[in-house]
């Protein structure tokens, strides 16, 4: 089937491009720099999207809630009021350096079984100390 294009040139070094196929919907919309560096792609019948950015990638919504992906040192910052993470399956941070979890109240719960391990010396602290 023959398909419909239109590039429209934004400036010389960037450009926006529409493709859809004849009497149909918009399948594919693509906004990218002149070498595809930084682009957005979406593919509507494929239910897809890709959004590329050379050096970092900034979301944000309201004045509350900001998500940054920095390309160029690899952090990935999350900031909000609130922050839930939910999985049915499972959930997996790891890190090969170290791991930090701060807070006022931090409470670790466990429906069955609950382990902690150290392949170092393990440290329990507090003032005071209640076990039980």
């Amino acid at each position: 089937s023959s398909r419909l294009r239109i590039c429209a040139p934004v400036s010389s070094s960037s450009k926006i491009t529409v493709s859809a196929t004849p009497f149909s919907h918009i399948c594919a919309i693509s906004i990218s720099d002149k070498n595809g560096d930084n682009k957005i792609l979406m593919k509507t019948e494929a239910g897809q999207m890709e959004i590329k950015a050379d050096k970092k990638l900034v979301i944000n919504v309201g004045t509350n809630i900001n998500v940054t992906l920095n390309g160029s040192n690899g952090a990935v910052t999350v900031e909000g009021d609130k922050f839930n993470v939910k999985a049915g399956n499972g959930i997996v941070m790891e890190s090969n350096a170290q791991a930090k979890l701060t807070g006022a109240n931090i409470s670790i719960e466990a429906t069955s079984v609950l382990k902690a391990n150290s392949n170092g010396t393990a440290v329990v602290k507090g003032m005071p100390l209640k076990l039980g």
